[in-house]
């Protein structure tokens, strides 16, 4: 079905984009539960405050394709020149948006196990700047 509506890469690399990001997901969120359990808090860094600001313009750009490919076919928009520039520009947006969050998704991920790390490690103070101790 994605391959019908023209996504730029629309064969294993979306799977892997999406296992990244959950991945990373899963692993943060249980990480801050860990780290409760032992009465430090792991707060919001920037750097993860803007790969959620990426991530919510990457998926409201995807959800604006699928309804932009659907009103042009249905309305013939698709077939214009202003179609086929839309088309270009709207899948170089997504796939920009992609990457930078996927990018920030690994690094906001890599910050956040560094500075973490003793935890992690398991020793029970944190070498964040976010110790709730």
């Amino acid at each position: 079905p994605m391959r019908e509506y023209g996504v730029p890469g629309a064969g294993n690399l979306p799977r892997v984009v999406v296992l990244l990001i959950l991945s990373r997901e899963a692993f943060i969120t249980g990480l801050r539960f860990y780290a409760k359990n032992r009465r430090v808090i792991i707060a919001a860094i920037g750097v993860g405050k803007l790969k959620a600001v990426m991530q919510s313009i990457f998926l409201g750009a995807t959800i604006l394709w699928f309804g932009w490919i659907d009103l042009g076919r249905a309305n013939g928009w698709s077939s214009g020149w202003f179609g086929a520039f839309w088309y270009k520009f709207h899948g170089a947006f997504v796939a920009v948006t992609l990457g930078i969050a996927l990018i920030l998704t690994v690094y906001s991920l890599l910050v956040y196990l560094y500075r973490y790390r003793n935890l992690i490690g398991g020793t029970e103070s944190s070498s964040g700047p976010d110790n709730g101790a």
